[in-house]
């Protein structure tokens, strides 16, 4: 596997008695480096994890039982990786700690990958919050799939009971026929789609803009706009 099997002295620099050679691609330090107490591991756990680090691993020999954790060090060339430890203590035959044997491993990539995802959902979920649209996601046969919208009222049923309901139980039906017309059309073109609709409510008519475009081979997303206001303006 690739990674850094250890042995190492059970103090804040972890002096190591054994490290694989595999920790010149993880740390840029060859392994003699270690052996020679030219650098110590310890030396390379970023400041901020260090004592997160120790406190563990301590909490881990005193109850006897093995640990794994994720933390952060430095490189030699000054970049930042991601690593998982998992290891147990080593006791002597009195009961006192020997060594701490372990391996680790380079996570950065999967970190990496996981920061710029939960960004990138946080992002979304921002610019979601702050539209006063309604968002639907449906298959293609028109089956509610996902919904957001800053109103629930606006939705045509409570939304525990839209998902996994069909648009053609759901909406009225001069609504469903404009809606599914739109639905054929984006499938058969892929290009995005704007239906119309109204419909009468105790306070008038209400005018709204569903713009349709595919999210994936097999679902399509909607985008419903509250229009009434705009309609009566221009009328």
């Amino acid at each position: 596997m690739k990674g850094i099997a250890f042995r190492c002295i059970n103090n804040q620099t972890f002096e190591m008695d054994f490290i694989r050679k595999g920790c010149l691609e993880i740390t840029g330090y060859a392994y003699n480096a270690f052996i020679n107490r030219e650098i110590f591991f310890g030396d390379l756990i970023f400041e901020d994890d260090r004592t997160h680090v120790w406190e563990n691993i301590q909490l881990a020999v005193q109850n006897k039982q093995q640990y794994a954790f994720e933390y952060r060090i430095r490189h030699k060339d000054g970049s930042i990786k991601y690593v998982w430890e998992k290891g147990e203590a080593i006791y002597t035959e009195s009961n006192s700690v020997e060594m701490l044997e372990g391996f680790i491993s380079d996570i950065t990539q999967l970190k990496e990958s996981t920061i710029h995802l939960n960004r990138s959902e946080a992002k979304i979920k921002a610019l979601i919050e702050a539209i006063p649209d309604t968002i639907l996601v449906q298959d293609r046969d028109g089956n509610y799939l996902d919904w957001y919208a800053n109103i629930p009222n606006n939705l045509f049923l409570p939304p525990k009971k839209l998902i996994g309901s069909n648009m053609a139980e759901t909406l009225p039906k001069s609504v469903y026929h404009k809606i599914k017309k739109s639905h054929s059309k984006l499938i058969e073109t892929g290009e995005m789609q704007i239906a119309d609709y109204s419909f009468p409510t105790e306070n008038g008519d209400v005018h709204h803009e569903a713009r349709v475009v595919l999210m994936s081979d097999d679902r399509l997303l909607t985008i419903i706009r509250d229009v009434t206001e705009k309609k009566e303006l221009d009328a």
